[in-house]
């Protein structure tokens, strides 16, 4: 029977089974140059990091370890020489977590149909066993509906998201502003600005200044993108076309850097598009 020591030591050791695991799998790929090994660099994105943490603390609860390095040695053991999809199999799983790896495989593809057939095969899996795997489903989800085209359902994933999670720690409110000023649905957009009166993203503070201008305030609008423009100085630029980005190098990103003013970029710039004579004006305005 498990006892307490394993409770404890799931959150002990997991992190230094994961860190020596990752350095397997880093070499696995042949990868891992003398410079890399001596880095702090992680060869997984923070979803399979995340896939892994779940496998480690499954692999954890298999055993009665009466001590650290008892459990680390038989995590360890389990997983070398492994995939990461090999270490995931070494455990039974629940619907959340499957769920939440169809989700997963559905943000690391690059096949839009793809992407979304995976995501809705996610949510069907739900029954709401945990928050943060149906909330990871429902996010890629409102992703690829938008990608498709598929405004009516995306914005109602997204307005289902918020509901579910008032305090959005998905930040899936960038998106829905997005989308509510592309359909042109005014409104609904002024009302979402008014449940974050505070929020500071560089994002939806560019979604704050469309609203103003197609609500005939091109001067509020100007000084809110002054202000974004204080937070972002890259971003005017992609939306006026003066600059290019890749959109493959957009998920990880700081404050007022490039990449954030890329995700800016495609979150925010169709619903400036949709617009040209707002366009026009930020165009003679910058």
């Amino acid at each position: 029977m498990i006892g307490d020591f394993n409770t404890y030591i799931s959150f002990d050791i997991s992190l230094s089974c994961i860190k020596l695991i990752n350095t397997f799998l880093w070499r696995q790929k042949g990868k891992m140059s003398e410079k890399k090994k001596k880095s702090n660099q992680r060869p997984l994105t923070p979803y399979q990091n995340e896939r892994l943490y779940r496998a480690v603390s499954r692999l954890l609860n298999m055993g009665d370890f009466k001590s650290n390095e008892e459990a680390k040695k038989f995590v360890l053991n389990k997983a070398k020489g492994r995939s990461l999809e090999e270490i995931m199999d070494l455990t039974e799983w629940d619907l959340s977590e499957k769920a939440q790896t169809l989700a997963y495989k559905a943000m690391e593809s690059e096949d839009e149909a793809g992407s979304l057939e995976l995501a809705l095969k996610a949510q069907q899996l739900q029954d709401i066993v945990e928050t943060r795997p149906y909330m990871r489903a429902l996010e890629c989800l409102t992703y690829f509906l938008r990608a498709e085209g598929r405004f009516k359902e995306a914005i109602a994933q997204a307005e289902e998201m918020l509901e579910l999670n008032p305090e959005d720690y998905h930040n899936i409110r960038d998106l829905l502003l997005g989308m509510y000023l592309e359909t042109g649905d005014k409104k609904s957009a002024r009302e979402l600005i008014e449940k974050y009166p505070k929020e500071i993203m560089v994002t939806f503070i560019w979604g704050r200044a469309l609203e103003s201008y197609l609500s005939g305030k091109p001067e509020e609008a100007a000084k809110l993108i002054k202000k974004a423009t204080s937070k972002n100085a890259h971003v005017l630029d992609l939306l006026t076309g003066r600059k290019k980005y890749s959109p493959e190098h957009k998920k990880y990103y700081s404050p007022g850097d490039k990449i954030e003013a890329a995700q800016c970029a495609e979150e925010m710039g169709p619903a400036w598009k949709k617009h040209p004579e707002a366009m026009r004006w930020l165009a003679h305005l910058s």
